[in-house]
């Protein structure tokens, strides 16, 4: 599977914040995670839930790109949550603290009895490290689209150590990008919580990215230009990019040779991806 950049940037909004709600739209991230979980407080549950149908039954994300988090599997609040959703047809619902593959049964299970998310993707949030552990089979599960890290839970599940480089939890990620990869599917880097710290978010998304990650999940707008850049494609991949296809194309034989590197049809295949998602990005 070749490299994209549709999942750059996913902004967390917090589904009782109304402002939030509303500027959200007009802001350029790739994707928006509306969210019922942890921004929320157990009273203000109903008014979150309210406010998310509203805004997607009255198309006020429209076209764009946005999934619901809904509360995780275990909780009192989950079905209310995907109650309050059946009606608007999501295109994508994250569930958080999923462990293992029978979690992912459980949820596709809740979504086939309430009916109205045949065309539902599930996403899932990684972040125990019993999640990290079964990434395999829950990414490799025909119903789940993608998964989130979840850096903060999954530090205080490993009794890790905070650090600026994530050392303690350099194994776990790795893990996920190898279970997405494995499975075809898309795997979005945790959150940084520092929003005045550009500096320390640009090395994250950078990391993130050198490890593989598709994109970065945000809980700021400031954020937003900062994960587009890292994750994005700079002048000199697409340069490339075209002239791998150039060179594939100009040539009968199924190898070429491109200023002294072996060019094969994968290489193709991964330069067209490119091109195509930044034209899809040109025309959004």
């Amino acid at each position: 599977m070749g490299r994209t950049f549709t999942y750059r940037s996913l902004l967390f909004v917090p589904a009782v914040n109304a402002r939030a709600m509303e500027k959200a739209p007009s802001l350029p991230a790739d994707y928006f995670l509306l969210d019922l979980e942890d921004s929320v407080s157990a009273l203000e549950k109903p008014k979150a839930r309210d406010a998310v149908w509203s805004a997607i039954s009255q198309g006020h994300f429209g076209s764009q790109n946005f999934m619901v988090r809904v509360n995780d599997l275990g909780s009192a609040f989950v079905a209310d949550d995907l109650r309050a959703l059946q009606s608007v047809n999501v295109p994508a619902i994250l569930f958080p603290k999923v462990n293992s593959l029978a979690d992912v049964l459980q949820a596709e299970a809740l979504l086939d009895v309430l009916q109205g998310f045949e065309a539902t993707e599930i996403w899932v949030m990684l972040e125990t490290a019993q999640g990290i552990l079964n990434a395999p089979q829950i990414m490799a599960h025909a119903r789940v689209a993608g998964c989130l890290v979840g850096p903060n839970d999954l530090e205080i599940d490993l009794r890790a150590a905070k650090s600026a480089d994530r050392t303690a939890l350099q194994t776990s990620l790795q893990m996920v990008v190898l279970s997405a990869r494995a499975a075809g599917k898309v795997c979005i880097d945790g959150v940084y919580n520092r929003f005045d710290d550009e500096v320390g978010f640009a090395a994250e998304c950078l990391q993130g990215r050198n490890l593989g990650f598709d994109g970065k999940s945000l809980i700021h707008p400031s954020q937003i230009a900062g994960a587009n850049r890292v994750f994005g494609a700079t002048d000199v991949e697409i340069a490339r990019a075209r002239q791998i296809i150039e060179a594939y194309e100009a040539s009968d034989s199924s190898v070429v040779s491109l200023n002294g590197e072996m060019i094969e049809e994968l290489h193709v295949k991964d330069a067209q991806a490119l091109l195509d998602q930044i034209a899809k990005q040109m025309n959004d």
